[in-house]
């Protein structure tokens, strides 16, 4: 069941007092830190993202329409730099509608989205098996990871599969990488 928002409110302060600082001070991952600074930190407009390419567009307006929570507009432009800045090739939006599909046979992946409108079973198992055909580049966002415990639980869980070496908590949405170069299994909480 959802939070309500006194307690969203509440979660959100407590992010707020605990996250690293939205400039990338004291983060030591260079990876997580050019990131901070060269997208989170970026100023793009919104004509800047009418300007991305074709598949980066059609993206963002099939993210953007299976939202169930609506984000906020900083984290659609996060979104949509993150994107022009991985250039994913082989994508997959996955929400209620959509599970149905048979993602058992699914190429490797490069970039997932998942709506937190579907059970948390659903969730996991889903998220299982598009991380087990991700490539070491392949990266995944999942909305909604602080929206109810059950949310919270998954967050958790998949923080810990087996093909992620990093995450990162901007509390409206986490980043999970698969990245082959990290040696350590490293958690971020970032202001944003």
């Amino acid at each position: 069941m959802r939070y309500s928002t006194p307690t969203i409110l509440l979660k959100y302060l407590h992010y707020y007092w605990v996250a690293s600082n939205s400039k990338g001070h004291g983060v030591h991952s260079p990876f997580v830190f050019n990131l901070i600074q060269d997208q989170m930190n970026a100023s793009i407009s919104k004509d800047a993202i009418e300007e991305a390419s074709i598949e980066t567009k059609k993206l963002m307006q099939k993210i953007e329409a299976v939202t169930k929570y609506t984000l906020p507009k900083k984290m659609y432009y996060l979104i949509a730099r993150l994107l022009n800045k991985f250039k994913p090739v082989n994508t997959c939006v996955i929400t209620s509608v959509s599970d149905s599909m048979d993602i058992s046979k699914a190429v490797p992946v490069d970039f997932v989205f998942l709506e937190a409108d579907l059970s948390t079973d659903k969730i996991l198992q889903m998220a299982d098996l598009l991380l087990q055909s991700m490539h070491s580049d392949g990266w995944m966002m999942t909305n909604g990871i602080h929206k109810s415990s059950e949310m919270e639980a998954v967050w958790e869980k998949l923080k810990k599969h087996p093909k992620v070496r990093l995450t990162i908590d901007l509390f409206f949405i986490g980043l999970l990488f698969c990245r082959k170069e990290q040696k350590e299994l490293e958690h971020f909480i970032i202001r944003y």
